[in-house]
């Protein structure tokens, strides 16, 4: 059994992908807005924050602000409690709670700040073999890096409330779209039609055969899940805060032997 991604890891593609990039619509937003040249904290943090703190904004709850916190960084809980559980972190489940009543008593650049830390946990949930994860009492952006991340949130939300607002962040396939092939794997962002993952990538790194495989495999187990909430699902796409740009392509045009080989092959129903 597999998460999405290690079931990717252990697949042949054909030459160029069971999906190139090439037959996304690419979509260029400009704000008119540049983002400073130098950041302070390396973009394997930024990255996650930046779409934790954008599924905080666009959670429509009534639940209280620190629920929903709890809520966007639940990748970064996880991985506290299996660091305290499994690797010997006696005390990760209070440092990230001690963190988390930061986040919600700060303001804007605290909260950004308070994010960063947060997601030091998630090495421990998505890669606990790497080791020991960052300290989070080092991670201190500065202004610059603060404003960027500002930029992005601001993007993000507009695009994800304007241009294809948001219906669900963060989301399973349960009951009936994992496989004893397949078990483990979740998304980031679903619209009425399309179903989003974001990348916060800089010009110099592209999106990758990976990445839309893994895509892919998201929206053929968002069909198979049973779930009533995929079944106006008819796109996938990338969104990018950094670039302000997104990727976009309708699920008719993926021819349909590509997707019953995925099915068969890859996700083996």
């Amino acid at each position: 059994m597999s998460a999405v991604t290690e079931r990717i890891d252990q697949i042949e593609q054909p030459y160029g992908g069971y999906l190139p990039l090439k037959m996304f619509e690419r979509l260029v937003f400009d704000d008119g807005v540049e983002l400073n040249a130098s950041e302070n904290v390396g973009g394997q943090l930024i990255g996650p924050a930046v779409e934790y703190l954008t599924r905080f904004l666009c959670d429509k709850s009534v639940e209280s602000v620190g629920r929903r916190f709890v809520k966007a960084f639940g990748v970064s809980l996880r991985g506290a409690a299996f660091a305290q559980e499994y690797c010997g972190q006696k005390n990760a489940v209070a440092a990230f709670q001690k963190i988390l009543e930061a986040m919600v008593q700060s303001d804007t650049d605290g909260i950004i700040a308070v994010a960063l830390k947060l997601v030091t946990f998630d090495v421990w949930y998505r890669n606990p073999l790497q080791g020991v994860p960052f300290a989070y009492d080092s991670v201190n952006p500065d202004a610059d890096t603060i404003g960027n991340i500002y930029t992005m949130l601001k993007r993000s939300r507009r695009f994800f409330t304007e241009y294809s607002p948001v219906v669900k962040c963060g989301f399973d396939f349960a009951p009936n779209g994992y496989t004893s092939t397949v078990d483990e794997g979740d998304g980031d962002f679903l619209s009425a039609d399309t179903l989003w993952d974001m990348k916060v990538y800089s010009p110099t790194t592209k999106i990758t055969k990976k990445q839309t495989l893994q895509i892919l495999m998201y929206w053929i187990m968002g069909q198979h899940s049973g779930q009533e909430i995929f079944k106006g699902v008819t796109k996938i796409g990338f969104f990018n805060p950094r670039m302000n740009t997104a990727y976009v392509l309708d699920v008719s045009e993926i021819p349909a032997e590509i997707i019953r080989e995925v099915e068969d092959k890859v996700i083996c129903y």
